[in-house]
């Protein structure tokens, strides 16, 4: 059972009884995903809780990460759907790294979908079973689960820490418990892994946000320039900045003008979850396009300035 947090009276049990429903939520989706032969995989939450906490402290959660192959991304919206939930508007087509629809709702309780993780560079369809060779059950929700092994835990956190930057205390808190917890064996192996993944640009800056992982890196003889894109990451960039960096990524001027337009014009479905105003109705639809266009321009001088730091970051380090 995941360690009770330390909150004070009535918080403490909240917190407590909400990470047992995400944990029975999780092992419930698991075994309706297997029941419709779609393999799936448990991710943070309650893995890292057991992995890395003792009793001492509590990782909490809010919501039941779950990866999935690609191939089965369709059989796994039907299969949330016959269990009951219905995908938030709009979630997911924005954040690499996840599927389509990656958040699912349920009387309060979330599920998310990924086919990826952020800061790998193969596509999504390779992930899975790139990943599969660092899988083990485990137990969630008092169900047996798949979830990654101890390399691939090691792998995943340096990423999440390098996804989320040194603002990110939770994801501080996880890589300083796994750096002290693991030997430098098993993050050889994870280095590895990120290599596999095309992710070990992130991997190394994820290790170096603490003194620990940069030793680490160093005995492992990491020393590779970090992308533009994990640069941004890790500095906590606005979100517009990322939208410079994959515009400036397209090759050919045809495919930056188009990346443009879809950025200007996007889906219905994003742009109600872009917008509250797009939530009402065709009229409110409309209007959120007319300002999408005008939001952008307003935010480009920041998130170009963003993008140029981050470039250079990458050449200096």
């Amino acid at each position: 059972m995941n360690p009770v947090p330390d909150f004070p009276g009535r918080d403490r049990w909240q917190a407590a009884i909400t990470i047992l429903a995400i944990d029975q939520v999780a092992a419930e989706v698991c075994h309706g995903f297997r029941e419709r032969g779609v393999p799936v995989a448990v991710l943070k939450g309650p893995v890292l809780a057991r992995e890395l906490y003792d009793g001492d402290a509590c990782r909490t959660y809010r919501d039941a990460d779950l990866l999935v192959p690609r191939r089965c991304e369709q059989a796994a919206y039907a299969a949330l759907r016959e269990l009951g939930f219905t995908p938030a508007t709009g979630t997911g087509t924005i954040d690499p790294g996840v599927a389509d629809e990656h958040q699912w709702l349920r009387d309060g309780l979330i599920v998310e979908l990924h086919v990826s993780l952020v800061g790998v560079g193969i596509r999504p369809e390779q992930v899975w079973d790139v990943l599969a060779t660092h899988m083990a059950s485990g137990l969630v929700g008092g169900s047996d689960v798949l979830r990654l092994d101890r390399v691939g835990l090691a792998m995943h956190v340096a990423l999440h820490a390098a996804q989320h930057g040194p603002a990110w205390n939770k994801g501080l808190e996880d890589l300083d418990r796994a750096l002290a917890r693991w030997p430098v064996k098993t993050w050889r192996e994870a280095a590895v892994l990120a290599g596999d993944l095309e992710a070990s640009c992130a991997f190394e800056v994820g290790l170096r946000l603490r003194p620990r992982g940069g030793e680490i890196a160093d005995q492992l003889g990491l020393c590779g320039a970090p992308d533009v894109a994990t640069v941004l990451r890790v500095s906590s960039a606005p979100e517009a900045a990322f939208g410079v960096e994959r515009m400036l990524r397209q090759t050919g001027g045809m495919a930056k003008l188009a990346y443009l337009a879809r950025s200007s014009f996007p889906t219905p479905a994003f742009m109600r979850w872009w917008s509250p105003l797009a939530r009402r109705g065709p009229t409110g639809l409309a209007a959120a396009y007319v300002y999408r266009p005008i939001w952008l321009l307003a935010r480009a001088p920041t998130a170009l300035s963003a993008y140029l730091r981050a470039r250079r970051g990458a050449r200096e380090r």
